[in-house]
């Protein structure tokens, strides 16, 4: 070994050392001046000082270099590591930011000329998985956007995509499809293009036959994909076959799908769609359960615009309950709403709805699972299953006690049940029912609910009497009812029960007067005629009730009508015609139909044949088994069996005590008897249910048939004498009461007679039902023609807590008599009108039943009619009255009686300045100073002008959401009924086919809506909210679904003459690319046409529009795009639009010419048109106004003379388009017109 000598004495060794020392350092600087170079170099140069000898330096250096190789190999190895991490993040994250970081990445490393069609596989790749917010950040992140105009119609499509809306996904699809742009793209990707492209087609153009073209082509010849990309192209060609009508064909496509990829999840809800379509909804479960088993996520999500059917999702969630009780009703809400699409029927609603109530209480949301038992209860009722219908609304009553329409539903559901299919009542049940309609109406304690649920309480204390066709007299029935017509006046469900329940607690003339008010509205409503008719049995008014029924049809469809139609031949003395009636109808109760023959045959003095006729009726009883117990022993006692008949009799007289003709017949049937003590208890009988009787009709019928009959069965009885001394004794005491019964002699009177009348034995309380019946019915009564005495009414009513409604009824007539009071100070002088209102205003102040919000804007009305009078002492007396401490809640009245009142400048200074003047006359923070504040604050400066967010609609702030509309009045709404729902979307889905096959336009949505201030029967058709069309049609509620459906029809056929009027104006550019997209035309043109600029389209848009507007359909594309071909490169379409018209009748006369009504302009019409036209610039049409005015009357007089006819032909060619012009003007049907040559041009 060398040493090295001391520093004075340097050797050559030391010098060679710190050469290599100073050059390992330099070269070290040249790599690189970062820290960890500057560490290397620092350490390497202290070590090298160091080394002694040659080996030793070596040392160092070798050790350096070790050291660094090794921690080459790690990081190599971490690199690696790191680049696996980045990849299984993308692929776990994708459009993620590991994804984003792989993007930039590889484009930047990618050269220029190769990048745009990188980003394009990019852009494919995350649109056909769904990633359209990838797509999006594509298209507009910094460094990663490209440079070419593809990129904002690839946007448009991602945009089009993220908010379903598949026709618009089309531009960018096309540009992915197509050979030129494809090419950089992955097979596969390319492949799923294709598949969404063909899905865009079929289900946002809602052109199946296109989708089965576009696919067919590919289907056909090799393509470089995957199995799995196979299987899902005959899926979607599939989907595309089955909704084009053809699912043998959609099957092939199934095998072929099964047989590329066995394990793709679409091919199996592909095949639960074909078994939908056949009907076969338990096979479709099926298959929806194997494809969610193979991968539920991607088949729910509809990866590839693929369609998710309802019946799907709703599997899906029953899958999920147990396990995800969230994602679980996500899926299940989603299948209920997407089911609405629908044809009715199509989708197990019900059931779904069931399951979502169970998975809202397997994850302990009792609210959510009450109001989907609701649901489902609902729907069972609907399809007839009472029984189901009352389970599920019953557990929503238990999850939601609360809730009171559920009650009111459960009650409704039981009372149904309770009612037997004989008509026999189980009263246990309807007991159940009354407790709960009850309880709804306790916890609903300010009323107002909707009318069916009155009709619903009346008809369980009608059905108290056990059975259905023997409805008992309540006067609770009757009060509720009066109570419901509160809350909705004049409907019809309430107004028929309201008229028999009245009728049965002896008030023929209120009977009588809602019946025909009802028949008014409604003349086809079979209720309201039956109960007519009764009525007026009950006035003794036979002639009349027959006038009406011998209009009517009778049929087995109106048994009731036939049963009317005896009983008022029997009252007018003409029973062989009743038995004529009778022989010719049935009536399906072969029990009464023979007992009302029986009667007749009696009448007639055909004993005999009477008694056949009750022996049929009771052994029909007996071998039927129909439970009608009280017509078997009817029949068994008018044929002398009297035992048998008090034996049937007597266990309906116990549990029915309140029925008086279920006490006289038993009565009748012991007196017949004679035993011991019969007469006695059968006089008794007879009398308590003659006090109890309410019927001057059915007492008379006591008196004329029933005791006459009963002489006879007794006339050689040994208590023969004794009985007929009894029946002389009925019959006075019944003259007597039938004679008190015929009181009155209108409604009111009798109204007012009967509430003054004490308590009666039939009464359901003490008589408070009755009074509250009487009350209301007097006061709507009187409602129209003195409406003080009614509303003094009201404020009785409305102090008895027992009806909440009546705060309704008071605020009708506090209304109407406010209309009033303004027309006074309008017509007369504003004193008139002030004094009208004080006198209002002391009617309401004090009375007990007086809303607090009324009482509190009927003083504010009357200060500000003291203001318009000039009376500023009674201005201020009203305002403080009114303001100064206003009633809890009213403010929201006050509001809207101050935009009401104040509805002039002129009125609106004239308060504010009566406010003001008061304001300087009071001390501050005084009640009267509180009242001018709030005054001021509220008076409505801001409505006048107009300049609330309320005022603004939103539907002409949008008009292009619902272009076309129709509003329909209440009898042409189709509210839930699925038939008529059904009746509206065929009839405009087959509209709107129909115009796009024949004229190219596929019309925008049309909105149907109910317009609660169009008459029943009343519609309008709407274009951008502009009423173009207004008529009625008539229907009424009873029809049946082709009448609905032929009322219907009348209503879309106005549609359609708007629609084909206006569909220049319905074609817009979003249309054009549709239209371009929408058929199949030569490949050169759509290359062409995708390289046009906007300004083009633009001008195509302007050449359809002058078409459309002159009627000439634009369903064959490729002439007209050849035609425009010819004209370019600048072509015009005011240009082009003569060649185009031509070239469209030479290749299409039959459907344009020939397929439509047609008329020829009159040869002296035209000469008088022809007076107009320049001879020099035939450009030019000119005429004097009056002439111009006179001639354009008479043209549109021919044409409506002539049926509107759709074509008009006529000789000149030059003169056609200003004829076209005046008719389009003047008429609102659409009309083409064409000239001779036009129409003479051949092919």
């Amino acid at each position: 070994m060398v040493s090295l000598p001391a520093d004075s004495e340097r050797s050559p060794v030391r010098d060679d050392l710190d050469a290599v020392s100073r050059a390992v350092t330099d070269d070290l600087a040249a790599v690189s001046i970062g820290p960890l170079a500057l560490a290397a170099r620092g350490w390497l140069a202290w070590q090298l000082r160091r080394a002694s000898s040659y080996d030793q330096a070596g040392d160092v250096l070798r050790t350096l270099e070790d050291e660094l190789s090794a921690m080459a190999g790690r990081l190599r190895a971490q690199r690696s590591r790191l680049d696996a991490l980045r990849e299984s993040r993308v692929l776990t994250d994708p459009a993620g930011p590991a994804w984003r970081d792989d993007v930039r990445t590889r484009l930047s490393g990618t050269p220029r000329a190769d990048r745009a069609a990188v980003w394009r596989n990019f852009y494919a790749a995350a649109f056909c998985a769904s990633q359209f917010e990838a797509c999006l950040w594509l298209c507009d992140a910094d460094g990663v956007r490209p440079d070419d105009d593809t990129r904002r119609q690839l946007r448009g499509s991602a945009e089009a995509a993220r908010h379903g809306l598949l026709a618009y996904t089309l531009p960018g699809l096309e540009l992915l499809t197509d050979p030129a742009c494809s090419a950089a793209i992955d097979d596969d990707v390319r492949g799923r293009c294709w598949v969404m492209r063909a899905r865009a087609v079929c289900r946002g153009l809602n052109e199946p036959g296109a989708a089965v073209e576009l696919l067919g082509s590919l289907t056909g010849a090799s393509q470089p994909w995957s199995s799995t990309v196979r299987a899902v192209v005959h899926v979607a060609l599939g989907e595309a076959l089955l909704d084009h009508g053809d699912p043998a064909a959609a099957q092939d496509e199934l095998h072929r799908a099964l047989l590329a990829s066995e394990a793709e999840p679409s091919a199996h809800v592909l095949g639960g769609m074909i078994a939908e379509a056949a009907g076969e909804v338990a096979r479709a479960e099926q298959w929806y359960d194997a494809a969610l088993a193979l991968d539920a996520e991607r088949v729910v999500s509809g990866a590839l615009f693929a369609p998710v059917p309802p019946i799907l999702l709703w599997r899906h969630g029953r899958r999920l309950r147990s396990s995800d009780t969230e994602r679980a009703v996500t899926a299940i809400r989603r299948a209920l709403q997407e089911a609405q699409a629908l044809p009715a029927g199509a989708f197990p609603e019900r059931k779904a709805y069931v399951d979502l109530a169970r998975t809202h209480d397997r994850a302990g949301n009792r609210t959510e699972a009450g109001r989907a038992y609701a649901k489902a209860a609902q729907r069972y009722a609907a399809k007839g299953d009472r029984s189901t219908a009352r389970e599920y609304i019953g557990l929503a009553v238990e999850r939601q006690p609360a809730e009171v329409e559920y009650r009111f539903l459960y009650a409704e559901a039981l009372r149904l049940e309770a009612v037997r299919q004989d008509g026999l009542v189980d009263l246990v049940r309807l007991a159940e029912a009354a407790q709960h309609w009850s309880e709804g109406m306790v916890r609903a304690a300010d009323g107002g609910q909707p009318p069916w649920v009155y009709a619903t309480g009346a008809s369980i204390a009608h059905l108290r009497s056990g059975d259905l066709y023997r409805p008992r007299a309540s006067t609770s029935a009757t009060a509720v009812l009066e109570r419901g017509l509160l809350v909705a006046p004049a409907d019809r469900q309430l107004t028929g029960p309201l008229s028999q329940a009245h009728r049965l607690i002896g008030n023929p003339w209120a009977a009588l007067d809602l019946s025909r008010q009802g028949l008014e509205r409604d003349p086809g409503n079979e209720v309201l005629f039956d109960q007519h008719l009764l009525a007026l049995l009950e006035l003794e008014r036979p002639q009349e009730a027959l006038e009406l029924v011998t209009a009517r049809p009778m049929s087995r469809r109106t048994p009731w009508l036939i049963n009317r139609t005896v009983q008022i031949l029997i009252e007018l003395g003409r029973p062989g015609e009743a038995v004529e009636v009778l022989e010719r109808h049935s009536t399906g109760d072969d029990v009464m139909h023979a007992l009302q023959v029986g009667l007749c045959h009696w009448l007639d003095g055909r004993p005999e044949d009477a008694s056949r006729a009750y022996a049929l009726a009771a052994d029909r009883a007996d071998a039927e088994g129909q439970r009608r117990d009280n017509l078997r022993a009817w029949a068994l006692h008018l044929l002398g069996r009297h035992d048998e008949a008090v034996d049937v009799y007597e266990p309906l007289l116990t549990a029915d005590r309140r029925d008086p003709s279920l006490h006289w017949e038993y009565g009748q049937m012991l007196l017949a008897r004679g035993r011991t003590g019969d007469l006695e208890q059968g006089a008794r009988e007879l009398d308590d249910g003659i006090r109890m009787a309410r019927s001057r009709y059915a007492l008379s019928v006591l008196v004329r048939m029933d005791l006459p009959r009963l002489l006879q069965l007794t006339e050689h009885a040994p208590h023969a004498d004794r009985l007929r001394a009894e029946v002389n004794r009925v019959r006075t005491t019944v003259a007597g009461l039938v004679e008190d019964l015929r009181g009155a002699g209108n409604a009111v009177e009798e109204l007012e007679r009967c509430l003054d009348l004490p308590a009666h034995p039939a009464d359901d309380d003490d008589g408070a039902d009755r009074r509250r019946a009487c009350l209301a019915g007097l006061a709507r009564l009187e409602a129209a023609d003195d409406r003080t005495r009614a509303l003094r009414r009201y404020l009785r009513l409305g102090a008895d807590p027992a009806v909440p409604e009546a705060s309704l009824g008071t605020r009708r007539v506090v209304r109407d008599v406010w209309a009033e009071i303004e027309a006074t100070a309008r017509q007369a002088t504003p004193d008139e009108g002030l004094t009208a209102a004080e006198a209002l205003l002391s009617l309401l102040s004090g009375a007990p039943g007086v809303p607090p919000d009324v009482l509190t804007t009927t003083r504010l009305r009357a200060a500000l009619l003291a203001a318009r009078a000039a009376r500023q002492q009674r201005f201020a007396e009203h305002l403080t009255a009114a303001l100064a401490e206003p009633a809890p809640g009213a403010s929201a009245a006050v509001a809207s009686t101050l935009a009401e009142a104040v509805d002039t400048f002129a009125t609106y200074w004239v308060v504010r300045d009566a406010a003001q003047e008061m304001g300087r006359s009071v001390a501050a923070g005084s009640p009267e100073c509180e009242a001018v504040r709030r005054l001021l604050d509220a008076l409505p400066l801001a409505g006048l002008l107009r300049t609330r967010r309320e005022d603004v609609d939103p539907r002409r702030m949008y008009p292009l959401l619902t272009p076309l509309a129709i509003r329909v009045g209440a009898a042409l709404w189709p509210k839930n009924d699925p038939d008529r729902t059904s009746a509206w979307r065929s009839a405009v889905t087959e509209l709107r086919g129909r115009i796009q096959d024949e004229v190219g336009v596929l019309l925008p949505h049309v909105g149907l809506g109910l317009d609660p201030d169009l008459a029943d029967d009343a519609y309008r058709v709407e274009l951008y909210d502009d009423v173009r069309v207004r008529g009625t049609v008539q229907v009424t509620a009873d029809q049946d679904s082709a009448q609905w459906a032929a009322a219907v029809d009348t209503v879309v056929a106005r549609l359609e003459e708007v629609a084909r009027g206006t569909l220049n104006r319905l074609f817009t550019i979003d249309d054009v690319a549709l239209w371009l997209g929408g058929g199949a035309f030569p490949e050169a043109s759509r290359q062409a046409l995708a390289r046009t600029s906007r300004s083009e389209r633009l001008e195509l848009l302007r050449l359809l529009r002058l078409l459309l507007r002159e009627q000439v359909p634009i369903v064959d594309r490729d002439t007209i795009l050849a035609e425009v071909a010819r004209h370019e490169p600048h072509w015009s379409a005011p240009a082009a639009l003569p060649a185009v018209r031509r070239r469209l009748l030479a290749a299409d006369r039959a459907s344009i010419v020939d397929g439509v009504p047609s008329a020829t302009l009159p040869v002296d019409l035209e000469q008088r048109l022809r007076a107009g036209l320049d001879p020099e610039d035939p450009s030019v049409w000119q005429l004097p106004r009056e002439e111009a005015t006179t001639l354009a009357a008479a043209l549109a007089a021919w044409h409506e003379d002539a049926g509107h006819p759709r074509c008009v032909s006529m000789g000149s060619a030059e003169l056609r388009p200003y004829v076209w012009r005046l008719l389009a003007m003047t008429s609102d049907h659409p009309v083409r017109v064409l000239s001779k040559e036009e129409i003479g041009v051949r092919t």
